[in-house]
């Protein structure tokens, strides 16, 4: 049985992104098993906010960049997604291009 920290986080980004208007972007950093039930409750309880998930090689890590990655955008919302759902592997090994963003 879950203690709902899924459900909780997700509440949690709803009401930073939808209430208090704080855009993000958001890091959320999980087990690399528990990926798939995340992204699944982040499109089931807060379906307005464009979550990705970060995993895998780094080829398809390089094409999520290209492809959901930056706006081009100087000023405004600079990211194309709200929340990014990653492992902490992953944060390790793409530390020097996740550390730039504000998160």
């Amino acid at each position: 049985q879950g203690l709902g920290k899924t459900v909780q986080c997700a509440s949690m980004i709803g009401y930073l992104s939808e209430v208090s208007k704080i855009a993000g972007p958001f890091l959320v950093v999980v087990p690399l098993s528990t990926v798939p039930n995340w992204i699944r409750e982040f499109r089931k309880w807060i379906p307005s906010v464009n979550a990705i998930v970060y995993v895998g090689d780094a080829q398809s890590r390089e094409v999520l960049r290209a492809f959901e990655w930056e706006t081009g955008l100087l000023a405004g919302r600079q990211y194309k997604f709200d929340v990014l759902i990653t492992t902490y592997e992953m944060v390790i090994k793409d530390r020097d291009m996740l550390r730039p963003i504000k998160w």
